[in-house]
């Protein structure tokens, strides 16, 4: 078992009784909708990036649905090309688009990552998730914007997503075949194969990703290649959204047995966002934790794609920081 690194701060529960909207605004410090909240704006990693991001609308004809996504492709200032450092396909939660996440999206292609929006086909009101289905088409994504251009061909692929978008992220790493896929960042990944649970708790243990200690499902994690990368947000579960712990994202990263196994291989990132809700991710509704996380993601990067030594911003006294500020919990690495 590889070395944890963790560090710590309590945080008291609040009641969800409010409401999944009203609990995403309490947990923020920012007011809603309120972009202009920073934690230092003079950290580079926080701020935009050098390069200049162009936006490219793409459908992706696949065999099995035509999907809708968009490029946010880095640039010099003058609009002539700069050094890529990877390739960011990002996956929205449940219900969403990737539209109501492009403040991350712009920020990582503005540190040099070309950042690919996708949106799954919609099926109309249906309980069948295909979490199977999407995380072959996100496979088959990540194969045409590698067609595209040479310059794409051989870049580092990352997954990255919310809520269900963030499980698909980990369900296409673990199915990867090509080695193409190199690292996920998930923001609240949910494990269940299905919504609402508390109407179809048979639906909601399909696709088992993480395993699920209460229902025995080993999941497909343990078919991670060695040294995937991850970084993986987590937040408490809430009533109305995500409410069903068996299903919660720590076991993305403690496992089976709390110690890792057949979860998220070394290195992991494992940031406990305590009470900050899951609908909150969406950057729209937060401040200085959408800030945090948007850091924390070009931190991963720049150390697990380019090499950096980011321990400050990963686990050290940067995001000690934020943890004695409230922002989050803790912070634990393998």
């Amino acid at each position: 078992m590889t070395t944890s690194t963790t560090i710590h701060h309590r945080q008291k529960r609040t009641s969800w009784i409010l409401g999944a909207l009203v609990f995403s605004i309490r947990s923020c410090s920012g007011l809603f909708f309120d972009q202009s909240v920073v934690i230092d704006p003079n950290d580079p990693l926080e701020n935009t990036g050098p390069s200049t991001v162009i936006t490219e609308p793409v459908q992706f004809a696949l065999e099995t649905d035509t999907l809708q996504g968009e490029m946010f492709i880095p640039r010099e200032s003058d609009g002539s090309f700069t050094e890529i450092y990877g390739f960011v396909l990002f996956m929205p939660g449940a219900g969403s688009s990737f539209t109501m996440y492009e403040d991350y999206l712009n920020h990582l292609a503005s540190h040099g990552y070309l950042t690919v929006g996708l949106d799954f086909a919609s099926r109309g009101i249906t309980t069948e998730s295909e979490h199977d289905l999407k995380a072959q088409q996100a496979l088959d994504v990540i194969a045409a914007v590698q067609s595209m251009d040479s310059a794409y061909e051989s870049l580092p692929v990352i997954c990255a997503g919310h809520s269900q978008g963030g499980k698909i992220s980990f369900y296409a790493a673990s199915t990867d075949t090509t080695g193409s896929i190199k690292g996920v960042m998930a923001m609240d990944p949910v494990n269940s194969g299905g919504p609402p649970c508390f109407l179809f708790p048979n639906l909601c243990i399909k696709y088992p990703v993480a395993p699920n200690t209460e229902s025995g499902q080993r999941g497909i994690m343990h078919q991670m290649s060695d040294g995937t990368g991850s970084i993986i947000f987590r937040s408490e579960p809430d009533f109305f959204t995500n409410p069903d712990e068996q299903f919660n994202a720590q076991y993305f990263y403690y496992g089976s047995d709390g110690q890792g196994t057949d979860a998220a291989p070394s290195p992991a990132f494992y940031y406990d966002m305590g009470n900050f809700g899951h609908t909150a991710y969406l950057p729209m509704l937060c401040s200085e934790q959408i800030q945090l996380i948007k850091r924390s993601m070009v931190a991963f990067l720049q150390q697990h794609i380019q090499g950096i030594g980011r321990d400050d911003y990963l686990t050290g006294n940067i995001v000690q920081a934020d943890i004695d500020s409230g922002y989050l919990n803790a912070v634990e690495s393998r």
